[in-house]
């Protein structure tokens, strides 16, 4: 459900067994079905979030950093590069009553981080997405950056850097946008970063077919093998 409130859209968007309110606008990121995927992918780990440290990477207007926090999270460091995301996930931290919870940082990746803070759990839902494809869907709006021209540019960023950031045995969750990404150069890197890979959460989005000729047109060749 969606209601207009100050110039501003607020949005009830359910997330495990919370209902979290959250400011967000048309011209920005909204949490969509990848963010439920983090939860499913967390709990399919049977993984507690209670007690843990936590750094969402990447996080948009707040979702996923706000539930940790409501699942009892030692403490939530929330990191979103987009100015204007920015300023909602502050006012979201405020208006789900998390703030004792969650730090927000302004700025890229790990870098706004302090040196020496450790997370037990690294949530990174960041642009996944080759750039052509992107655009062409709609499905970012023009202030939100892609995942360059195959798609695999930050989130190669985020496994390269993750381990730095990651307590002893913690672990990094991070989504691959199949047909949409070069997921093999991004597996290369994962594999060659991390011990162990596991599938933990999967899902489909249905296209109409007319988005998915244009999907279809806009897409790399090497991105097809397996497609839809």
């Amino acid at each position: 459900m969606e209601t207009e409130q100050a110039n501003l859209v607020t949005m009830d968007f359910k997330l495990g067994n919370h209902m979290l309110s959250l400011y967000v606008s048309p011209e920005l990121f909204k949490p969509n079905q990848t963010t439920q995927l983090f939860v499913e992918a967390i709990k399919n780990a049977g993984i507690t979030l209670a007690d843990k440290r936590v750094s969402d990477i990447g996080s948009g207007v707040g979702p996923l950093a706000i539930y940790a926090a409501l699942e009892d999270a030692e403490s939530v460091n929330a990191v979103e590069i987009v100015e204007e995301q920015y300023d909602l996930l502050r006012k979201n931290i405020e208006k789900n009553n998390v703030g004792h919870k969650v730090t927000a940082y302004h700025g890229s990746f790990f870098d706004p981080i302090p040196d020496g803070i450790k997370a037990d759990i690294i949530m990174a839902d960041c642009s996944g997405m080759a750039e052509k494809l992107a655009r062409v869907t709609g499905w970012y709006p023009p202030k939100i950056p892609t995942g360059g021209e195959d798609g695999a540019e930050k989130v190669i960023s985020v496994l390269e850097r993750a381990g730095h950031y990651l307590a002893e045995n913690g672990k990094l969750y991070i989504p691959i946008a199949v047909c949409f990404s070069d997921r093999e150069k991004i597996l290369d890197t994962a594999r060659a970063r991390f011990k162990n890979l596991e599938l933990r959460a999967e899902g489909r989005f249905p296209l109409p077919p007319k988005e998915k000729d244009v999907i279809l047109e806009a897409m790399p060749e090497s991105f097809k093998k397996g497609s839809f």
